[in-house]
C-alpha cells in the first residue's frame, strides 16, 4: 500500500510527464493521477490539509494565481480525457505548459527524491488556523485525519448528533469503533473533568469501543489524569 507521500510523487510525476512530453492522446492521461495532482494544488489554495505547507514548499511556493490557473486546467484536462477529446486534451496540456505548473510538479518530484524534509508548521500557527475553521469544516478535517490513519470515517449529521461528531471504524482482526467529539475552542480555553467524563460516557453506547475528545483547546490537570486512566481521552 502506497503512502500518501508516494501518491503525491506519482501524481506530480505523471502531470510533469504528460505536459513536458506534449502528450496529445487522451488514453495516456491517467484520470486518478490528474485528480490527485489537482488535489495537491487545492491543498495550497485552501490550506485545509495537515500537509498543505509541505506540498506548497516542495512546489516552490507558487503564486496564488498560478495555483488557481493550474487547478482549473487540471480539472478541464481530466474532463477532456474522460470524454476522449484529444483536441481539448492538447488545449489544456498547452495551458499547463504556459502556466509553468508542470515545471512546479517536476521540481516537487526532484526535491522529494533528493531528500528534502517536510517543514514543520509552527504549533501556534496551526492551532490558530484550525480555530478559525468553520465548525463543520473542522469536523470534516478531523474525519479526513482519521482516514489518513487507516480508519473508515463518517461525519454524523447534526440532527443525529448524540454527542459524537465523527464515527471512525477500523477492521483488522476485529472491528473497532470510535466516537469522536470535536471541539473547535479558543486555544487558551480549557476542558474540565466534568466535560471529559461526559464525553467518556459515549463509550457506553452500543457498538462504540472508545470515546475521544479532540479539541484545539487545553485540558485541566484533573481532566488529563482521568483521560490517562480510562484510555478514552484523546488530547490534541
Amino acid at each position: 500500500m502506497h503512502s500518501l507521500k508516494d501518491r503525491h510523487i506519482e501524481a506530480a510525476d505523471h502531470v510533469a510527464y504528460i505536459v513536458l512530453t506534449d502528450v496529445s492522446d487522451s488514453s495516456e492521461v491517467n484520470l486518478d493521477q490528474v485528480s490527485h495532482a489537482k488535489g495537491l494544488l487545492s491543498r495550497c489554495v485552501r490550506k485545509d490539509q495537515w500537509d498543505w505547507y509541505t506540498v506548497y514548499k516542495l512546489l516552490g511556493k507558487p503564486p496564488e494565481k498560478q495555483l488557481h490557473q493550474g487547478r482549473q486546467a487540471l480539472s478541464q484536462l481530466r474532463d477532456a480525457a474522460k470524454e476522449g477529446d484529444d483536441r481539448k486534451v492538447q488545449q489544456y496540456i498547452d495551458q499547463l505548459r504556459r502556466n509553468h505548473i508542470a515545471k512546479r510538479f517536476a521540481y516537487f518530484v526532484r526535491r522529494v527524491n533528493r531528500g528534502d524534509e517536510y517543514e514543520v508548521i509552527d504549533d501556534e500557527y496551526l492551532l490558530r488556523k484550525l480555530h478559525n475553521l468553520d465548525p463543520m469544516v473542522f469536523e470534516q478535517f478531523i474525519a479526513d485525519l482519521w482516514s489518513q490513519l487507516g480508519w473508515e470515517t463518517e461525519v454524523v449529521p447534526v440532527d443525529e448528533d448524540r454527542g459524537a461528531d465523527v464515527i471512525a471504524t477500523q477492521e483488522n482482526l476485529f472491528t473497532r469503533r470510535r466516537a469522536i467529539q470535536v471541539k473547535r475552542k479558543n486555544p487558551s480555553s480549557t476542558h474540565n473533568l466534568d466535560e471529559v467524563q461526559r464525553y467518556m460516557a459515549l463509550s457506553l453506547r452500543d457498538g462504540i469501543d472508545e470515546a475521544l475528545l479532540v479539541t484545539t483547546g487545553q485540558f485541566t490537570q484533573k481532566a488529563r489524569e482521568e483521560a490517562d486512566v480510562s484510555s478514552y481521552g484523546f488530547l490534541l
